[in-house]
């Protein structure tokens, strides 16, 4: 079992385009805080100037250039690095934005062209918001430079299968772009799995022998009764050891990480297929449909019946 596929096909990333952007200098605009969502932003034309909530430095991205926000924090985008910004539906209604072509603005009656920026602005939606330790751990912000894509040909063919899709704006474009923005979405994930380093615990993970090994055969299985002697066992580590591991990398133990991915994939067959609760509560190891809702109402406040409903209403 592949844990990273599982986790990502679990998780069901779809990608939305807002629009692209004709920003002229003096011009900033603050993109609000949003659960379940990646922002990102590439940058066509121009520059822009980057301010993460949470971080004190603001980031300069230049054309070719790509950011993505893993975790939908309020950000600034602007000409310069300490403008005031504009809440972006104020942009978007002062600009006459219909949804069509461009958003064209700027805080200026007499907009310096000099000063333009173009971007392509999107993201992407994640099922089961925050709950996976995957997005949680990853890094504030995750930036593909221009001098970067040589090592990187795919970054580079992706970026510019986008910008081509969105300027030209034909026929199914929108339709390409976001799922080409959940490919590279990824595959950067991917890139940090693949550079991981202490400060991504789960990332690294992903790529310790011994924890790969548990994680595998839990994903592999989540109906199986398992303990945390036998997933030990699997690891090749006492349990001891392998609880410690596990909760210093995962942030919890072994079972409570089982339940947890238990009730994620619970709410993907919920939502997205027609599996009586009854078979779901089996393949998840429950012993009944009654106790498999006990379980589900405690983690969600509301039982799978309800959710399912809500899901599809």
């Amino acid at each position: 079992m592949n844990v990273f596929n599982d986790i990502v096909d679990t998780l069901r990333v779809r990608g939305t385009l807002y629009f692209r952007t004709q920003f002229a200098a003096p011009w900033s605009v603050l993109v609000p805080a949003y659960g379940n969502v990646a922002r990102f932003h590439l940058v066509t034309g121009g520059h822009c100037w980057v301010r993460i909530e949470g971080l004190s430095d603001a980031i300069h991205i230049e054309e070719g250039d790509m950011i993505m926000i893993p975790r939908g924090s309020q950000h600034v985008l602007s000409d310069t690095p300490d403008r005031v910004p504009v809440e972006v539906d104020t942009v978007v209604k002062q600009s006459g934005f219909d949804g069509h072509g461009a958003l064209v603005y700027s805080a200026a009656d007499d907009p310096t062209p000099a000063g333009g920026s173009m971007l392509i602005c999107g993201h992407l939606e994640f099922d089961n918001g925050l709950g996976h330790p995957l997005l949680t751990d990853l890094p504030p912000y995750l930036l593909i430079r221009t001098r970067d894509t040589m090592n990187h040909l795919w970054i580079a063919d992706t970026l510019r299968f986008i910008v081509n899709e969105t300027h030209h704006e034909m026929q199914g474009a929108d339709a390409v772009v976001n799922r080409l923005s959940e490919i590279l979405y990824i595959q950067l994930a991917r890139a940090c799995l693949d550079h991981a380093r202490n400060e991504l615990p789960f990332v690294a993970a992903l790529k310790d022998t011994y924890l790969t090994r548990a994680l595998s055969a839990l994903h592999a299985e989540p109906g199986r009764d398992w303990t945390v002697e036998g997933l030990a066992d699997i690891a090749g580590l006492s349990r001891a050891r392998f609880a410690a591991r596990f909760q210093k990398y995962v942030g919890k133990g072994p079972i409570a990480y089982l339940t947890e991915w238990r009730m994620l994939k619970a709410t993907q067959w919920l939502r997205h297929t027609d599996k009586p609760i009854k078979v779901i509560a089996s393949k998840l190891g429950y012993g009944s449909e009654q106790s498999f809702s006990r379980a589900f109402s405690q983690h969600y406040t509301d039982s799978p019946r309800r959710y399912r409903a809500s899901a599809h209403s």
